[in-house]
């Protein structure tokens, strides 16, 4: 949900930053995440099948058409320019397709038994206000100002993905659990996510 809104505050280049600073975030969960899911051994074949799989080599060969696409010459642009509108087409369903599989969890979840779980609000306290607290503060006692200091806080702010409860739902890992917290923070983010992008907005502005 953070690319949207690193898009609107800062435009495309706001949304590569976004994806540059989740991008630690996204190889650990389809790395040593997704091993820990599958339940990989840690050998040989089992860290090749780890890093093999689609999520790290798409993430892989992104990074790298970036850095040497500067380097295409122009006259290849015919040919490169369709193949650039196909990706950005799909990559557009992203926001819409996380939207979906977040709604069915909120209708598959008992929303009583949610607000009566401990460990759901404590865990949504840190992910929503504690977490970019500490962003906000480490970022800006060190100078960062600007779309620095606002995507991470803002990409920090945002609900639980929904990838995680994908995973768990996938592997009947604590599916319960998962769609809980992803339910839970998605809903208190209706409040949460305006006070920290005004918060934010005033200090870069």
């Amino acid at each position: 949900m953070g690319y949207p809104f690193a898009q609107a505050l800062f435009g495309s280049n706001g949304l590569f930053f976004a994806s540059v600073f989740n991008l630690p975030f996204n190889i650990y969960l389809w790395s040593i995440g997704y091993a820990q899911f599958t339940k990989q051994p840690m050998n040989k074949k089992g860290i090749l099948n780890t890093l093999t799989n689609p999520v790290i080599i798409a993430c892989v060969l992104g990074y790298v058409w970036w850095i040497l696409q500067r380097f295409v010459p122009a006259s290849a642009n015919v040919v490169l320019d369709p193949v650039k509108d196909v990706f950005t087409t799909v990559s557009s369903c992203n926001t819409p397709m996380s939207m979906v599989v977040i709604g069915a969890m909120l209708a598959d979840s008992k929303i009583g038994a949610v607000l009566k779980d401990f460990q759901v609000w404590y865990f949504a306290a840190c992910k929503l206000l504690v977490v970019p607290a500490l962003m906000l503060v480490i970022l800006y006692l060190i100078g960062a100002r600007s779309w620095t200091l606002a995507i991470p806080v803002v990409m920090t702010a945002m609900p639980t993905a929904a990838t995680g409860g994908i995973l768990a739902g996938q592997f009947n890992i604590q599916k319960e659990l998962a769609a809980s917290l992803i339910t839970f923070t998605t809903l208190l983010s209706a409040a949460t996510v305006p006070i920290w992008l005004i918060l934010v907005l005033n200090i870069v502005a």
